[in-house]
């Protein structure tokens, strides 16, 4: 048996009602349900099963008091405040600069006055698993007995020379695992406007039909397509420091502003009541207990935020810790930008599924921590697998 997985990050459900998309290969089409948060949440969840509250991972930058250095102490005094702005720009600059060299500075994208109390997961997207969160698929199929060929597509998916890639293997592997993350750039680029995406998405499908055919060369093939979340296009961009200009940003609060999360740590509880006055018409909603509760993000502390708001679908927040390019104040460069409530019509995934492997349809809509147990069933060795091994 061969097993094809073909993770395209931000394919979203949407894209399949408006356009075809491989109508006659799929056995099963249905919808995934995400979770609340970015790849750097979804992804360590689909890799584990397991959601937030068990990986301990929500996203990538938490609370964590660490050593400022001597600019981050110069940046705080108020006399040498108008400095920030001028060094933000330049470590934005350094940031870019380390990143295409492949050792990025992740801190150098937080504001200076606050950039020593956040710490990042290390979370890398080009290895399998991303990060470690106890079991995962890779060890499931190290358990296995399983060879995998794990494959980050960089740089856009060529489908003939990805082709020639697979055929240089000869079939020696058992698993093929591609993550593809050129439709989650893409819709960052042009919006969650399937027609602008339809060339990126026709070359995920000539090449999947392709790999396809290619493995059942020498063995039966399963094949599961899937994704992480959707995506949606920004309609309006929203200042969510701007109703809180009277509060001393890291002193009576701190913030940490991500496209469509805002999170807060609070002085006291009298700062807490102030900046939630001042937010009650801010374009989005602060998650309640029962909301941390139902997406799975109870934490037993608050290292991702006393408070957080989440954005109304298709409405971002400035300013963002996360800018794909240096702009001006105001201004956000994605069109296009996903981490809304998992309930949003454009948060919905897909999952989407080919084979004789498993004989039961796929659950719709299909939960992200779900797809573990499905890829586990896949690889299950059946009696007939167990007797031959034994027999030889």
């Amino acid at each position: 048996m061969k097993l094809l997985l073909y993770f395209s990050d931000a394919f979203a459900w949407q894209y399949l009602e408006q356009r075809p998309f491989m109508e006659d290969f799929w056995r099963d089409r249905v919808p995934l349900h995400t979770i609340l948060g970015y790849s750097s949440t979804v992804i360590p969840a689909i890799e584990s099963g397991k959601p937030p509250r068990e990986t301990g991972i929500w996203t990538e930058y938490y609370f964590e008091r660490q050593e400022s250095t001597m600019l981050e102490r110069l940046v705080s005094r108020p006399r040498l405040a108008w400095l920030a702005v001028p060094a933000n720009l330049a470590r934005l600059i350094a940031f870019r600069i380390t990143r295409r060299l492949g050792r990025p500075d992740h801190r150098m994208r937080v504001p200076l006055p606050v950039s020593n109390l956040f710490a990042r997961h290390e979370i890398d997207y080009k290895r399998f698993p991303a990060v470690e969160t106890g079991d995962t698929l890779a060890d499931l199929f190290e358990r296995q007995g399983l060879r995998v060929d794990f494959r980050f597509v960089e740089s856009g998916l060529d489908p003939a020379a990805e082709l020639a890639r697979l055929r240089a293997t000869g079939g020696e592997s058992d698993v093929y695992f591609y993550y593809d993350p050129s439709l989650d750039e893409g819709g960052h680029a042009l919006g969650a406007d399937v027609e602008k995406l339809s060339d990126i998405i026709d070359a995920q499908a000539a090449f999947v039909e392709a790999a396809t055919a290619e493995l059942e060369r020498f063995d039966d093939v399963d094949v599961l397509f899937f994704s992480d979340h959707g995506m949606a296009t920004v309609e309006t961009s929203y200042d969510i420091r701007q109703p809180l200009q009277d509060l001393r940003f890291g002193r009576d609060y701190v913030a940490f502003i991500d496209s469509t999360f805002a999170r807060f740590w609070y002085r006291d509880d009298a700062v807490r009541d102030s900046v939630r006055a001042r937010l009650t018409d801010v374009p989005g909603s602060f998650l309640t207990q029962q909301d941390q509760v139902e997406y799975a993000l109870d934490f037993d502390d608050d290292r991702y935020g006393q408070d957080v708001v989440v954005a109304d679908e298709g409405v971002v927040f400035h300013p963002n810790y996360f800018p794909g390019k240096l702009l001006k104040p105001g201004e956000f460069a994605l069109r296009g930008m996903h981490g809304y409530r998992p309930e949003a019509p454009s948060s919905y995934g897909v999952a989407l599924y080919r084979g004789a492997g498993r004989s039961e349809p796929l659950p719709s809509p299909i939960e992200a921590t779900d797809l573990f147990d499905v890829v586990a069933d896949l690889v299950r060795p059946t009696p007939a697998d167990v007797g031959q091994t034994a027999h030889s």
